[in-house]
């Protein structure tokens, strides 16, 4: 018998965070070591071949190769529902039909662990191969929807009903809620290393990004 196809995947990178908490910094050009977030995440992403659609604004692109699809929501900076799907309805312009094992990561660049992340989306679902969706909580029972792996044929569908700016100003939750009645849901506890992301001046701090005025806080 021949093994099972791996499954097809994509990914939704939402970088067009304002950092408010930090100044107001582009957290997708934050700096660790000599990177940036965003240029971290691309790398780990192309490493495993998986096209990758950035939300972004436009001047992100000196970061990104033109393989990487790079879009915005509309209207700019109306949320991050909003951002995954502009960018589930770019990748679809680019899919193959009958990818009905297909599966979209959904991502925020100021996760501070890319590859590990990734690795550990990927193992969840390999441990649940029939779920709709992986939507890691942590261990307050918080679920974590931007480090997250959602089957690509369920977002397209949402996408469709809720049609274009469907979601201006949503939060992600919103736009999962439908999960609700999918087959499977999983909800592993992921690791707090894993969870971290770089929101405050106090993270930067942690995790070594070059960041004005980070060390005096």
């Amino acid at each position: 018998m021949p093994a099972p196809a791996e499954p097809a995947l994509q990914a939704v990178l939402l970088a067009g965070g304002t950092g408010s908490r930090l100044g107001g910094a582009d957290k997708a050009l934050l700096m660790r070591g000599r990177r940036t977030l965003l240029s971290r995440w691309v790398e780990e992403l192309d490493r495993r071949e998986i096209r990758t659609a950035v939300v972004g604004p436009a001047h992100l692109r000196a970061e990104v190769s033109e393989a990487v699809q790079l879009v915005q929501e509309k209207p700019a900076f109306s949320g991050p529902a909003a951002g995954i799907l502009a960018g589930v309805r770019a990748l679809q312009h680019g899919s193959q039909s009958g990818e009905d094992r297909s599966w979209t990561l959904v991502l925020a660049v100021d996760m501070a662990s890319p590859g590990p992340l990734i690795e550990w989306l990927l193992a969840a679902l390999e441990a649940a191969p029939a779920a709709d969706a992986v939507l890691p909580q942590d261990g307050s029972g918080r679920v974590q929807y931007l480090c997250a792996l959602v089957s690509t044929t369920w977002l397209q569908r949402r996408a469709q009903e809720l049609g274009p700016g469907g979601l201006v100003n949503a939060r992600v939750r919103t736009l999962l809620d439908g999960l609700d009645g999918a087959d499977t849901v999983v909800h592993p506890v992921i690791p707090a290393e894993l969870a971290a992301d770089i929101d405050t001046f106090e993270d930067a701090l942690r995790w070594g990004i070059d960041l004005p005025g980070a060390g005096a806080r």
